[in-house]
């Protein structure tokens, strides 16, 4: 018994190929959207660790300079 099936001769001709083509353009601009989350978060980890480093050095340059002061709690007054 031979059933009489048409058998796709392009890739074109079979029903999913419209949605491979779609997939294949889309892997395209995932790919582009985690480059530029990858480059966003190395770019904003670089800003944090310079503004850091920036702070820290100013921090020991007052300290060493004199210009930080010990800080005057006010719970470490005695109430009258």
């Amino acid at each position: 018994m031979v059933l009489n099936a048409r058998i796709p001769e392009t890739a074109s001709d079979t029903p999913l190929a419209g949605f491979g083509r779609v997939i294949g353009r889309t892997r395209y601009v995932v790919l582009l959207a985690v480059i530029a989350v990858l480059l966003l978060s190395v770019s904003l980890f670089l800003l944090g660790t310079i503004s850091a480093a920036v702070n820290i050095w100013k921090a020991w340059g007052g300290l060493c300079n004199g210009a930080i002061r010990a800080a005057r709690n006010s719970s470490s007054r005695r109430s009258r």
